[in-house]
């Protein structure tokens, strides 16, 4: 019974063992997989840190300084690649993000030499005429960075995307009607000057013919 009891033990204390082995082991392991997903971050921080200061995206409207647009309106948004630090020439793939129901812009890459910062991106924005005035909308549109893929292809690298606001303001029709005024003015004032010019060569020839007859 006593020896019963022993081989009870040890098969417990061996059993203990290898679970207590087998659990600082995965442990391990797991140890092991968070550093890898830790360096695999830091490599992207760093990518990511070299592509944005390397290349940069300027815009004349942003949030918080929208586009002002009236119904019926389509208007032109050029942002501006950049390419300001460092020696290489960069390609850039812009596409659009959001805002599909009034942009657009082309999804093309672009080549963007190193110090240079007037690589334009033309986005196209149109707003239909039954749309309400104070209507807010936000487009953002992605650029990528495309590099040569080990199969012959392409791979798209880091990124950024750049948001703006689009306001929907009311058409100033106030300044509609200048043009028209403007017109009928000046042919008002060239139908009185060649109306005071046909009175005059009148008056001047028949003043001449009366001074003939008394002669």
């Amino acid at each position: 019974m006593l020896m019963e009891n022993k081989l009870n033990k040890d098969t417990l204390l061996n059993y203990a063992k290898i679970k207590f082995n087998k659990s600082k082991l995965l442990l391990k392991q797991n140890h092991q997989m968070k550093k890898l997903i830790f360096l695999e971050f830091v490599v992207f921080l760093i990518l990511l840190v070299s592509f944005v200061s390397s290349v940069g995206v300027a815009s004349p409207v942003w949030q918080g300084n929208p586009l002002r647009i009236s119904p019926g309106e389509t208007r032109t948004v050029n942002l501006e690649l950049q390419n300001m630090v460092g020696d290489e020439d960069v390609t850039i793939r812009a596409a659009l993000k959001r805002g599909f129901e009034i942009a657009s812009t082309k999804e093309k890459d672009y080549f963007v030499k190193a110090g240079t910062k007037d690589t334009l991106v033309p986005v196209i924005v149109s707003i239909p005429e039954d749309i309400q005035v104070d209507t807010t909308y936000q487009v953002t549109v992605s650029f990528l960075t495309v590099t040569p893929g080990s199969s012959g292809g392409v791979a798209l690298g880091t990124g950024i995307d750049t948001t703006f606001d689009v306001l929907v303001v009311e058409l100033p029709v106030a300044l509609a009607p200048e043009k028209p005024k403007l017109e009928i003015f000046s042919i008002i004032a060239v139908v009185i000057i060649l109306t005071a010019i046909i009175l005059i060569v009148w008056f001047f020839l028949r003043r001449k013919k009366h001074s003939r007859i008394k002669k």
